[in-house]
This record gives structure tokens, C-alpha cells and sequence, in this order.
């Protein structure tokens, strides 16, 4: 494929212009994707996408783990 959009600050190329509208956040520190439940910001959502599943992970461990015994402990009636 032809790459006709290049970058103005270091002069890599893209194919598709929607793909250095993404690469010039790189350059401009932009951040647009921010997470609502921590406010960590990423430059692509595909980058939040990812993060807001550790929120997800963590959610399940605090869910999940107060129910489970402790290694060497006994549980009631044992």
C-alpha cells in the first residue's frame, strides 16, 4: 500500500490517515482515552481497553478471595 501521510516531526509514513492521527499523539503527549474508574489516561482506547480489564481481574480477586480459606488455617467444623 502507498503511504501518503507522513509525519510533519519525524517523518514516518502511514497509509491511512486515521493511522497518523494516532501516531501524532506520540509527538503531542495526548492522552483522550481516560479511565473513568482511575482516571489513568492512554493514548488509544485499545490501550484502555486493555487496562480496564486489570479493574475487572482485581474486582474478581477481592470478589473471590475473602471466601477462600488461608493456607494452614482451618475452616469452621474442621
Amino acid at each position: 500500500a502507498r503511504k501518503g501521510y507522513a509525519c510533519g516531526d519525524c517523518g514516518k509514513a502511514f497509509a491511512w490517515a486515521s493511522h497518523l492521527e494516532r501516531h501524532r499523539r506520540v509527538h503531542t503527549g495526548e492522552r483522550p482515552f481516560g479511565c473513568p474508574e482511575c482516571g489513568e489516561a492512554f493514548s488509544q482506547g485499545s490501550h484502555l481497553a486493555k487496562h480496564r480489564r486489570s479493574h475487572l481481574a482485581k474486582a474478581a480477586v477481592a470478589t473471590v478471595a475473602p471466601a477462600l480459606p488461608l493456607a494452614g488455617t482451618r475452616m469452621e467444623g474442621d
